[in-house]
């Protein structure tokens, strides 16, 4: 999203928006030369000449398939749980108003954060935890893709621990083993101390099959 320097204003392109932008320059490119004769073949040959070659060059990381494997998980959700109230004060204390907005997500992880993280790793995390915008046409910047929920803040703590153990000798540990490594340094930026999650002792129930 960029802003209007005149007047402070952000300039902000729609899904909707960025799609039609593309079905428009493959139209320029395709149809206006000759090389298509619709808009479908035209958009067609934009995606497997210009998009598909170059996807190695762009970061990708699963989105809902980390959520759902690896985030939503038991020991994930022990572990968010124990230091619930400590994320909870980081969270408030660093927001200005009600919720957590990108610039000072990226200032919290990237100054206060010991040792910090590179703001490309923040702003990536933050694409990625965000939610769907429901009713994207009507949402303000600060209703929309410029706030984090607190429940989105917890998983980009989950997403910055991958990144931030990616390339080094702990890249191959379990992501409840990286995120208890992180959780130290984020909650260590109010010294406040990590708490272990509570571990009932519970019974192995049987399988439905068994019955």
């Amino acid at each position: 999203m960029l802003r209007d320097p005149r007047a402070n204003q952000p300039i902000v392109m729609y899904r909707w928006s960025f799609l039609e932008s593309l079905i428009r320059l493959a139209a320029e490119k395709y149809i206006e030369t000759k090389q298509a004769e619709s808009y479908a073949d035209a958009f067609q040959r934009l995606i497997e000449k210009e998009f598909v070659p170059n996807l190695n060059k762009i970061q990708m990381e699963p989105w809902q398939e980390l959520r759902e494997d690896y985030i939503w998980t038991i020991e994930i959700d022990d572990l968010l749980r124990a230091n619930l109230e400590g994320l909870q004060r980081i969270y408030v204390t660093f927001t200005a108003k009600k919720k957590m907005t990108l610039e000072e997500c990226v200032k919290l992880f990237t100054t206060h954060l010991k040792p910090s993280i590179k703001e490309a790793m923040v702003r990536f995390a933050w694409g990625m935890s965000k939610m769907t915008v429901q009713e994207e046409m009507r949402q303000t910047e600060t209703r929309g893709y410029n706030q984090l929920e607190f429940v989105e803040f917890l998983e980009l703590i989950c997403r910055l621990a991958i990144l931030k153990f990616k390339g080094s000798d702990l890249e191959s540990i379990e992501l409840p083993e990286k995120v208890d490594y992180f959780l130290e340094d984020v909650l260590a930026i109010m010294s406040i101390e990590k708490k272990k999650p509570l571990i009932d002792n519970l019974e192995v129930s049987e399988s439905d099959e068994d019955y």
